[in-house]
């Protein structure tokens, strides 16, 4: 009977230990896991620059870029709304008015403006779009390349431009624009030259009737804005069609 006794608390010992082996195998376990990545985590944020995404400005600056932008912005809206009714003008006969002239040179710039004006409000809601920042950047260069030797004045609206580009956090994603033109849609890639080049040869034909003109365009600067405006329209193109991140948040 002793010996019966015995093997069957033995018997009921032996599930429990089980049960309390495997409880605390699973505990080591369970702390080894926690250790481990408590480390990886700590690691990665020390010394794995992977962890943290490389060139990331301070929330400050995108702030400031955002607000820059978004008053840029608003000018060239302004800009636009006083242009807007250019196209819907009655031309007139006299030949001091010039109304043809007005309308047509007018539109050309409201365009370009309405452009700025989308690009500019387009990066305020996501400033990493990249490719948008640089056609700004285009469009700044060109514009104070071809109209800043004859009109040193244009230097204030300019700087309205060209703040938000020194405000600008992101310009170390502009590396990868080399990046940009593979697998480029061959068919768009040509008509986007086409376009631009056609575009180029009007401002290549207006910048000399600018410089050696004495017509009322010339006068009032119409034929070096015209140039100006063209070539921003062809480059623009250009870069449309390219793999820029032009909706990348």
């Amino acid at each position: 009977m002793a010996d019966r006794d015995l093997g069957e608390r033995e018997s009921r010992r032996r599930p429990r230990l089980a049960r309390l082996s495997a409880l605390a195998h699973t505990t080591r376990l369970r702390w080894t896991c926690f250790k481990k990545a408590d480390l990886s985590m700590s690691s990665g944020s020390s010394e794995n620059p992977a962890a943290k995404r490389a060139g990331t400005p301070h929330r400050v600056r995108v702030i400031i870029f955002r607000v820059v932008a978004i008053l840029a912005g608003l000018f060239f809206v302004v800009a636009v709304a006083l242009m807007a009714s250019a196209p819907w003008v009655l031309l007139q006969p006299d030949q001091v008015t010039r109304t043809e002239l007005n309308r047509w040179f007018l539109t050309v710039a409201g365009s370009v403006d309405a452009i700025a004006a989308g690009v500019l409000l387009a990066l305020a809601l996501q400033p990493r779009r990249t490719l948008l920042i640089v056609e700004h950047a285009v469009a700044a260069i060109v514009a104070g390349v071809i109209i800043l030797p004859f009109q040193p004045s244009f230097a204030a609206v300019l700087a309205i431009g060209v703040v938000p580009l020194i405000a600008y956090p992101y310009w170390s994603d502009v590396r990868l624009f080399p990046s940009w033109w593979a697998g480029v849609s061959r068919p768009l890639l040509i008509m986007a030259v086409l376009a631009g080049a056609a575009l180029l040869v009007t401002a290549a034909m207006a910048y000399p009737r600018q410089i050696g003109g004495t017509d009322p365009a010339a006068r009032g600067g119409w034929w070096l804005d015209y140039a100006e405006h063209a070539t921003v329209l062809a480059l623009a193109g250009g870069l449309a069609a390219s793999r820029g991140p032009a909706a990348a948040s």
